[in-house]
């Protein structure tokens, strides 16, 4: 019985560790934020990437 408690109580640990991180992100928008910035990166980088044209 011990043992299925000790069982139980981890996972219900891991739910609410990973739902409050979850949640936090869903509240800050960082999710949004974070696809804004690797989006401004890779549109850096691709206007400053050297390109020759071959016709």
């Amino acid at each position: 019985m011990k043992k299925t408690v000790r069982i139980f109580t981890k996972i219900l640990l891991a739910v609410t560790a990973v739902t409050a991180v979850l949640f936090t992100i869903y509240m800050t928008n960082a999710d949004s934020k974070l696809i804004e910035f690797i989006y401004d990166k890779l549109l850096h980088y691709h206007e400053t990437k050297k390109v020759e044209d071959h016709i």
